[in-house]
């Protein structure tokens, strides 16, 4: 392999991976499979140009009926190889006429229709300097046997030139013409107006005059290359100079230092193809791609909300219980006959009040209310704070919060369904992982509250000049009641039990007042704890809505990226591969 061949070759593989990475990114599009077989037959294409960047030159003979393109195969190769007829096909089955020693096994493997017949040919063998290429003569495009016609298109795929046989009936003919719309970019096509020893002057110029605007209005070439050629003079040593031009353009093609450009060619014709099929594929689908990840964030930002809406309300029903609870943990950090109310709670101290109340009469049974009544409040108080501390019954139920996403994320759903036919394939997030995420959401923000916020609040709930305040009228009521108990006992003159009874009944009616201002205070505390926790859940929402949806927003971005480069393949193929080189 010549350096420039080796050069071409290694710029090509690395362009191929690169497709084929890029590729693989869009393979769920259903876009794309919908043009699958137009794509793998591009992609054998190219392949095939790697493949073959050591192997001989292939020129494929391609034409209508009464061509000539058996008597030209003749005519190139020096010897008779090929059986020729002036009016009717005889070429059934290809001929391949190839060097002693070129592999065709590429050429050959997988090849539908009939076995072709292979002549082989060594050094020095009569035929022209040229030969040492492959030539293949093919059956007739316009063929009524469609085995042929899948022959001629499979040959046509793995050839690197084509030569295009013309007579002047077959000049104008739609199924020859039509067959070289999809080989126009991707193979060198060169055309032999054959028989021309049968046409006047004018014919002859009016008839390349129309091969050539043929070539350039239908088929897009900018410089067609057009010979007029007679096979049968030319067999019979009479060619001249323009059958001479034939052979020296054909020389010059599979030259070593000029195949690699026409292959090169070749490839660039199979990357404009590719270029078309995926620019028309990104104008499909670059308004759904955009589309996606504003319809996702917008269709999480909305079941955040929803949800948001419901815990506002569920957060509502258990203010109480918060209340309840802050009391108790502003009691846990007040010393005085203020805090022993708060820990103790409501039924307890009523409960003590009544054990008063009933000790005049059985001392027993009020020791038993009072201690009754303490151990209900205090396991009735560690029942509602295991029911509080636990955050699931915040969220909507399960089979509403499902409805919420089906809807919400309903468009974005057709879209991504439009795309690539499962939401998932984007990073859809699916209704499962939007329920565990809100659920971590709000589970994060309840116990934020548990443990961070709940306690400071207690901490703050009732300041310490306040407390001392709340408590010294129990102070001094109960040091009042000491006092008259110790006169009396000095001065033997006792101050009597429904005294101090009646005196404790009184210190509890301060203690539950006490309790009662106490709990106003931090009700206003716990509203504000509340929306600290509805807050916080928004905050984390929010970010939970980003992050859910910054899967889809890379997804659809690394699609993007690599359609777009899909969609200039052909002009960066042309910049990377050196198109301005001679070749």
């Amino acid at each position: 392999m010549s350096a420039k061949a080796f050069d071409w070759a290694r710029q090509l593989t690395h362009l191929r991976a690169e497709l084929g990475r890029d590729l693989e990114r869009l393979a769920d599009f259903a876009a794309l499979e919908r043009r699958r077989a137009q794509l793998e037959r591009l992609l054998a294409d190219l392949d095939r140009q790697l493949e073959r960047i050591e192997s001989a030159a292939v020129i494929l003979l391609v034409g209508s009926t009464g061509a000539g393109k058996s008597s030209l195969l003749n005519a190139l190769a020096g010897t008779e190889i090929a059986q020729a007829s002036e009016n009717r096909p005889t070429t059934s089955v290809p001929t391949i006429y190839a060097p002693r020693d070129a592999d065709l096994r590429s050429l050959l493997t997988g090849l539908e229709g009939p076995e072709p017949r292979v002549v082989r040919y060594g050094p020095g063998d009569a035929g022209s300097v040229w030969t040492e290429q492959v030539l293949i003569d093919a059956p007739d495009v316009n063929s009524i046997a469609t085995e042929h016609r899948a022959t001629v298109r499979a040959l046509s795929e793995r050839a690197d030139v084509l030569l295009v046989t013309l007579h002047r009936q077959s000049v104008v003919e739609e199924a020859a013409v039509s067959f070289l719309d999809d080989f126009a970019g991707r193979r060198r096509l060169l055309f032999a107006l054959n028989r021309a020893d049968e046409l006047t002057p004018a014919a002859e110029r009016e008839l390349l005059a129309q091969v050539r605007r043929l070539a350039v209005e239908r088929l897009g070439l900018e410089q067609p290359q057009v010979f007029a050629v007679s096979a049968r003079e030319a067999r019979a040593g009479r060619g001249g100079e323009r059958f001479r031009a034939l052979e020296l353009e054909l020389e010059r093609l599979v030259r070593d230092g000029l195949l690699s450009g026409v292959r090169r060619h070749n490839a660039l014709g199979a990357a404009a193809e590719l270029g078309d099929l995926f620019r028309t594929l990104s104008r499909e689908v670059a308004e759904d791609l955009g589309a996606l990840p504003v319809d996702t964030q917008r269709g999480l930002a909305e079941l955040a909300a929803r949800a948001l809406a419901e815990v506002d309300q569920r957060l509502g029903l258990r203010r109480a219980e918060l209340v309840h609870l802050l009391v108790g943990e502003a009691g846990q950090r007040w010393d005085g006959p203020g805090g022993w109310a708060l820990r103790a709670g409501a039924l307890a101290t009523v409960s003590t009040g009544a054990g008063l109340a009933l000790a005049r009469h059985n001392p027993l049974a009020a020791a038993g209310v009072a201690a009754g009544g303490a151990l209900l409040g205090k396991l009735r108080d560690q029942q509602g704070r295991l029911g509080f501390e636990d955050s699931t019954g915040l969220l909507p139920e399960a089979g509403d919060l499902r409805l919420w996403t089906g809807a919400c994320l309903a468009p974005s759903r057709l879209r991504a369904g439009r795309l690539a036919g499962d939401g998932e394939r984007f990073g859809l997030p699916s209704p499962e992982r939007i329920a565990a995420e809100l659920e971590a959401s709000l589970a994060e923000a309840w116990s934020r509250l548990l443990r961070r916020e709940l306690p400071a609040a207690a901490e703050r709930a009732v300041p310490a000049a306040l407390r001392f305040f709340l408590d010294l009228p129990v102070y001094v009521f109960v040091g009042w009641l000491l006092y008259r108990a110790g006169a009396g006992f000095l001065r033997e003159h006792y101050v009597g039990l429904d005294f101090l009874l009646n005196g404790l009944l009184l210190t509890l009616a301060v203690v539950f007042v006490v309790r009662f201002v106490v709990r106003a205070l931090v009700a206003r505390r716990a509203r504000g704890l509340l929306v600290g926790v509805a807050q916080h859940a928004r905050e984390r929402l929010e970010q939970t809505v980003r992050e859910l949806t910054e899967p889809v927003e890379a997804s659809a971005r690394q699609r993007g990226e690599a359609l777009a480069r899909l969609a200039t393949l052909d002009v960066r193929w042309r910049r990377d591969l050196g198109v301005g080189e001679a070749h």
